[in-house]
């Protein structure tokens, strides 16, 4: 079991950014259109209640149908919540063309365990980190959140034994199923508005000069 480990995270890994490069490439130029604090939580809302309908109708057949409404219910919810992520970078005036984004994005699917995950690789994220900094990522830092998300996403596949056998029973399984993945793309939208922060507006060029605070240098 151990030796198939690096396998499955490197499928899972794999399978996840060609779904990225697929929403991405599908996206319209309206989506680059800033978006508001408020258009964004309501994205955020409507793919959620997308997510649950998703969960919600692909496990209603019960254990009948679960050898194939499993695969199907993980990409649809994970392309659901892949194409949130990367619209609200986008919104946010990133590059989701650049590495440094699409890695990301993916890690958004951690949920809030994304920013414990790049604290560990030495990644701040937040008002402290620019976008300018966010492109500078090195390609070998990118490479060790690939190896923290994608165990953390197994991690947790694995922990979910109990809901996997709620979905055995039909009807049942279907409201567990939609109530989890619904919350789950809650979850997720959360963490990528605090991951791809808005870039702060620059002072007006006739701004006047903040003074130093007294007894500082």
């Amino acid at each position: 079991m151990d030796a198939d480990k690096p396998a499955a995270l490197q499928a899972v890994m794999t399978g996840l950014y060609w779904i990225y490069d697929r929403v991405v490439s599908r996206s319209a130029a309206s989506d680059a259109m800033p978006l508001s604090e408020k258009d964004i939580d309501r994205m955020i809302r409507r793919t959620a209640t997308q997510a649950g309908a998703v969960g919600f109708t692909t496990n209603l057949g019960g254990l009948l149908t679960l050898p194939i409404a499993l695969p199907a219910n993980l990409a649809a919810v994970s392309t659901l919540q892949i194409k949130l992520i990367s619209d609200i970078a986008r919104a946010r005036g990133y590059d989701v063309g650049s590495e440094q984004v699409r890695t990301l994005t993916v890690a958004c699917l951690a949920g809030s365990a994304v920013l414990d995950i790049l604290k560990d690789v030495g990644v701040g994220v937040g008002m402290r980190m620019s976008q300018k900094a966010l492109l500078g990522i090195s390609g070998a830092v990118l490479g060790r959140i690939n190896q923290a998300v994608a165990g953390r996403l197994v991690t947790v596949a694995g922990r979910s034994g109990a809901v996997t056998v709620a979905r055995v029973v039909p009807f049942i399984g279907g409201a567990i199923s939609g109530t989890v993945d619904g919350l789950a793309t809650a979850a997720v939208g959360a963490a990528a508005k605090r991951v791809f922060v808005r870039a702060a507006k620059a002072a007006p060029a006739d701004a006047p000069a903040l003074l130093p605070a007294p007894g500082s240098p």
